[in-house]
Order: C-alpha cells, then structure tokens, then sequence
C-alpha cells in the first residue's frame, strides 16, 4: 500500500467510527462508501468512496439518493473515479468547499516538535472532560446546543481506545484540541486539530500537534498521517510532514458552510 493509499485509508476507517454509534450506519460495497451519522449536520455525513465499475452517473445519482440530503462533504480521492468527477459534482450542485492536503512523515528518534508556552498544560480527556472537549467542537463547526447532548453520545460510544483526545488548557480555560486515532500501532492519525481565535499565533497548535506525535511515536507507531487545510500546510511542513495529494472537498447539496469561529489551527 502506497503512501496516498495509507493516508486515505486512515481517513476513511476514521469518519466511518461516526456511522457506527446509535442512529447511524455505514453504506459500502465495491462501488462506493458512504457514512450517515445520528446527527444531521456537516461534517459528520460523508461520501467517502466513489470507484463505480459501471455507468458512473448512476453510482453518483445512487450515492447522493443513499446520503438522502444530509449535509455533509463529499472527498474527490486520487483514487476517485471518473476523472471527471469533480465537474459532475458540480453539475450536480455540489458546491466547492475547500482543498485537503494529505500529508506524512515518519516517527524516527529525536525532538518532533516544540513544547507548549509555560502556562499551557496538556491533557488527555476522559469521560468526565468530554463534554468540554465536545464543546470546542459545537463551536469549531457551528453547531447549534440543541445537538450537543447527541455529540456526546456519539463519541461515548466511539470511545476512547482508538480515538484519543487532547485539550490544551490555559488555567481553566481550554483553548485547542486535537485527537489522535490509531487503529493499528503502525500508524497514527492527527484529527481536528483547532485553536480558539484568542490563542491563534502562540504555537500552540504546534506543541498539541507534537504531543500527539509523541505519544503515537511511544505507542508503537512508525508514521504520522493527517489532513490539512490549506492555511495549515506549512505550520505540519516545520513539524516534519511531507506532503503527499491535494484532493478537493465538495459540500452535498444544501450542506451548510463550516464556521470559522475555530480555526484548523
């Protein structure tokens, strides 16, 4: 399995744990991947494969029937298929949504990055700091209270093996998060990683990223995989990751934009 292969698959087998919690499933055969969770709203529905063995008008038709309008972005691949599929996307009003950069690097021995600034602590969450790691995320994505209680439940069920989260805390205030997933102990993947827009610029999203690493690097894990918006690239560029495909992301039809009150980074 190429480089690409490793850091698609990781995505895919990471967004497919929200189809698996109550209220949602997981749609897949060789033609295509398709995740509908117990809560409506963008980003936890998603198109994960497209590859149609047949007419491909009709697997795309099929596939945005099964994600039945839910908001939600669809992820145009390297391994996508048609090569067109962007533009019958589009045709389809599908409206562009931003470029994902797939990026990675291997975990050899030395420094992965910087610490945090001095009044900044790292810390795991658990169950009971769940709730407040759950709600960087309501803000990050702008969703509204009323499905904070179906948020939680969700990643209750997810658990907290493969999934690990991280806050980083100013006093008691927490102001980034980030978490790890490892669904096997080769590999780690950097999800979520956001800062409050008052702690933007201090590094900080920098030192929850290297603390991630690391605990990746001592759990078994060889090799870092993560997904970067576009203002972010750089920032993992000085953290060691290489880049490795850009791919287009695509908002379902009648999915609403992502906020921007919490920043990637």
């Amino acid at each position: 399995m190429g480089v690409d292969d490793v850091i698609e698959d990781h995505w895919l087998r990471t967004w497919a744990m929200a189809g698996t919690a109550s209220g949602g499933d997981v749609v897949e055969d060789d033609e295509r991947l398709v995740v509908r969770s117990g809560l409506d709203e963008f980003p936890y529905n998603q198109v994960l494969r497209c590859v149609p063995r047949g007419d491909p008008d009709a697997v795309i038709d099929g596939i945005l029937e099964t994600i039945g309008g839910r908001p939600g972005p669809w992820i145009v691949w390297p391994s996508s298929r048609p090569a067109d599929l962007a533009e019958r996307l589009g045709a389809r009003g599908c409206a562009f949504y931003t470029t994902m950069t797939g990026m990675w690097r291997e975990l050899d021995a030395g420094a992965i990055g910087p610490p945090p600034p001095a009044d900044v602590r790292i810390t795991e969450v658990d169950s009971d700091l769940l709730p407040v790691w759950s709600d960087l995320v309501l803000d990050q994505w702008h969703l509204e209270a009323r499905v904070r209680d179906a948020l939680l439940a969700m990643h209750r069920e997810v658990g907290f093996e493969t999934a690990r989260r991280f806050l980083a805390m100013d006093g008691q205030a927490p102001i980034a998060k980030a978490t790890m997933v490892m669904h096997e102990p080769d590999v780690v993947g950097i999800y979520g990683v956001g800062t409050r827009p008052e702690a933007r610029g201090c590094g900080i999203a920098s030192a929850l990223t290297a603390h991630l690493l690391e605990h990746g690097r001592t759990s078994g894990a060889r090799t870092a995989v993560l997904h970067s918006t576009p203002m972010a690239v750089k920032v993992y560029g000085n953290l060691g990751f290489t880049e490795a495909f850009t791919a287009p992301v695509f908002e379902l039809p009648h999915a609403p934009a992502g906020s921007d009150r919490l920043s990637s980074l």
